[in-house]
């Protein structure tokens, strides 16, 4: 595990003006639709104040992990913490979520979230094929016949057209090697170097990253006490979550946790719309979704085991389809699962 720089710079207009001056007069007041960039720029990852990265080998899943962590005001490393411990925010899918999160997490603290520690999971393979391959190898439990039909044909087809891609075919079924990941690797390393409290812990998914966050709650409900469920794939590989709910009730007295479900009101008419091309094989995976009946119905069959330990609420939000209810999602789901107490840190 390496610890990288803090990402702490900051630059206001002002000081990007003296830097334009310093490096000869580059143009910064560039107009919509000029061609030409103002000045040799340089592609960098942009930095969040407080915040740092780790670079993390995972023997569990054989891979390269990118950790991302942002901190309460105060924390510096090797220093006694000034409050703490701090609860912790798994975010999944980190390379576009983490930056969000981290800001509304840090917004609300103080009024309607507690100060906590975000650790976005990324991967060092930044690429979008890289993203792809591997967000659909950890999140999902299984490999789903139809699935691999559908996207192994749509991807030959790209690379027919002259795509590029570093691989043939999706990997699928390593959400339990990735679980390992977290509870074993991850966790371990975050409660070493932080002030983070090992008996709080929240992981938010989206998509297939609910698909994960559901399958944790049924397989290591120890390893996180909330859960925020965006549009999960409860479809996948033929409803196998379900099974494995009745699987969980069948053998569990109680479940711990609070859970928050949620789904875009849009999202079966997107998907239905897709499900119009044609294609036999795609229109029975998009027909399949049926996003807001499938969290509904999990609500309804969480709810209704009468586990005293649980929480459970769950909500369709107006207007959202399945990548824009990401956002609302988070928003309302970390104040829920945090009961939407207000906090006072004088």
């Amino acid at each position: 595990m390496q610890l990288l720089a803090p990402l702490t710079a900051t630059l206001s207009r002002v000081g990007l003006l003296a830097v334009a001056v310093a490096l000869g007069g580059c143009d910064l007041a560039m107009q919509p639709g000029d061609s030409e960039a103002p000045c040799d720029a340089t592609s960098v990852t942009p930095a969040i104040t407080g915040t740092f990265v780790h670079e993390l080998r995972s023997e569990y899943v054989g891979d390269d992990f990118r950790v991302s962590v942002s901190v309460p005001e105060g924390f510096v490393p090797g220093l006694e913490p000034d409050g703490g411990p701090y609860p912790v925010i798994y975010v999944l899918d980190g390379y576009w979520a983490f930056g969000g999160v981290t800001e509304f997490v840090r917004t609300q603290a103080s009024y309607s979230l507690p100060h906590a520690i975000v650790v976005g999971i990324s991967y060092q393979d930044d690429s979008t094929w890289g993203r792809l391959q591997r967000r659909t190898r950890d999140f999902t439990p299984t490999s789903w016949e139809l699935y691999a039909a559908v996207n192994d044909r749509d991807l030959a087809q790209r690379l027919e057209l002259g795509d590029s891609a570093p691989f043939d075919s999706y990997p699928m079924g390593g959400a339990d090697a990735f679980l390992q990941f977290i509870q074993h690797e991850l966790q371990p390393m975050i409660e070493a170097s932080y002030p983070a409290d090992p008996d709080d812990a929240t992981i938010i998914g989206s998509s297939f990253g609910g698909l994960f966050a559901t399958y944790a709650l049924f397989t290591a409900p120890e390893v996180f006490q909330r859960y925020v469920i965006i549009s999960p794939g409860l479809n996948w590989d033929d409803a196998l979550l379900s099974a494995r709910e009745e699987e969980f009730a069948a053998t569990h007295e109680d479940l711990p946790a609070k859970v928050f479900l949620a789904a875009g009101s849009r999202e079966r008419e997107e998907r239905l719309a897709r499900a119009q091309y044609g294609d036999p094989l795609l229109a029975e995976l998009e027909e399949s979704y049926r996003m807001v009946e499938r969290v509904e119905a999990l609500a309804g069959a969480l709810t209704g085991r009468g586990y005293p330990s649980l929480e459970v609420e769950w909500k369709v939000i107006e207007g959202e389809n399945h990548t824009s209810v990401a956002l609302p999602g988070t928003s309302i789901g970390l104040r829920a699962v945090f009961d939407s107490q207000y906090f006072f840190s004088l």
